[in-house]
């Protein structure tokens, strides 16, 4: 059997009695990251004139513009006259003996890329999945609990952070760590809607990564039944946020004079009115909910601006607002239900 080799269409010369044996690996399926292309063991090519002119007399380090062994140069091996294998040489060294050139060393690669290659350091993050974007809300939750979204693509389940256990009787309680989901429990227990995360069916993930990376796995097993019955579960909190957050209300503006400034009470925002001031917002916990950890926090025109954690009970916070047009708006957040009345009082610089 004739063995030829080629870097592009030149034809390099071999030694005689120099085997090549090329490697083709299987595929792995416990580990795609391992999934390897065709490769072969390096071996020795003449540095005959041919093989000096196609290496661009590489051994020669006063030549510009020489062979460039950095990179892979695309190429093939012909059995008997007939294609056996495309992909790329490397040229590897070359040896030199009493100062001239005896020997090239190259080694070949298929075209099959490792998919640890081609995927780099790419996240899931990094994909496009914008289009199951929707909005976190208790109703979206219900639908993706009860049946589904987006056709199927994003579901809802029971998975917390918080420990969910069924208890009939009256014992009532919702904790930032632990909730009794008995509905026999009393008006406080059960399954707060924004403890529950999302799940995407896995096989839209391969088709995002086929699609943002140019790849194209075949149905044998995605496609099965089993394989699009399996979701992942969408979680990037390693604990439990305030998620429980709620706009402060205005419903009436009191004896807040235009002198003071100016309450929206369709925006739910206030505007100081001429003079550098102070606000008090006072927070009083519902019945039941005095110990109830929570948080408040300020906004400027909708952008963060200072805020309270770690508050429980009726408190009284201090916020200055200086002489200027910035809207003022106030939220309160908390990991557990918690129902309160609010006030603003606004005091004078002397």
């Amino acid at each position: 059997m004739t063995t030829k080799i080629y870097i592009g269409n030149d034809r390099l010369d071999l030694f005689k009695d120099e085997s090549i044996e090329v490697t083709s690996s299987v595929a792995n399926i416990n580990d795609i990251t391992k999934n390897m292309t065709d490769y072969s063991k390096s071996f020795t090519v003449p540095a005959t004139h041919i093989n000096n002119r196609i290496f661009k007399h590489y051994y020669d380090a006063n030549i510009d513009n020489a062979f460039d062994a950095r990179i892979k140069h695309e190429g093939r091996i012909e059995l008997d006259g007939l294609p056996f294998k495309y992909g790329k040489w490397k040229l590897e060294k070359v040896a030199v003996k009493q100062g001239n050139p005896y020997a090239y060393t190259i080694t070949f690669f298929g075209n099959l890329v490792s998919l640890k290659d081609k995927l780099k350091n790419f996240e899931l993050k990094d994909l496009d999945l914008s289009a199951y974007n929707h909005t976190y809300n208790s109703s979206n939750v219900k639908t993706g609990l009860t049946s589904s979204l987006f056709s199927g693509a994003i579901v809802y389940n029971l998975f917390s952070k918080k420990q969910l256990y069924y208890r009939s009787g009256s014992e009532n309680i919702n904790t930032a760590t632990l909730a009794n989901v008995a509905y026999t429990g009393g008006s406080n227990t059960g399954v707060n809607w924004d403890l529950l995360r999302p799940s995407i069916q896995l096989i839209k993930i391969i088709e995002a990564i086929e699609n943002d990376y140019g790849l194209t796995f075949t149905r044998d097993f995605f496609g099965t039944v089993e394989f699009q019955n399996l979701y992942l579960w969408v979680n990037n909190n390693a604990t439990a946020i305030n998620s429980n957050e709620v706009r402060i209300n205005f419903t009436n503006i009191g004896t807040i004079g235009s002198n003071a400034g100016t309450i929206d009470l369709v925006e739910d925002t206030f505007t100081a009115g001429g003079k550098r001031i102070w606000g008090l917002m006072q927070i009083t916990p519902s019945a039941g909910y005095e110990t109830v950890p929570y948080k408040i926090e300020r906004k400027l025109d909708g952008e963060d601006w200072g805020a309270y954690s770690g508050l429980t009970g009726t408190k009284e916070t201090l916020w200055r607002i200086d002489n200027d047009t910035k809207k003022h708006s106030w939220y309160v957040s908390s990991n557990e239900e918690f129902k309160f009345n609010s006030k603003l009082t606004i005091e004078f610089y002397y």
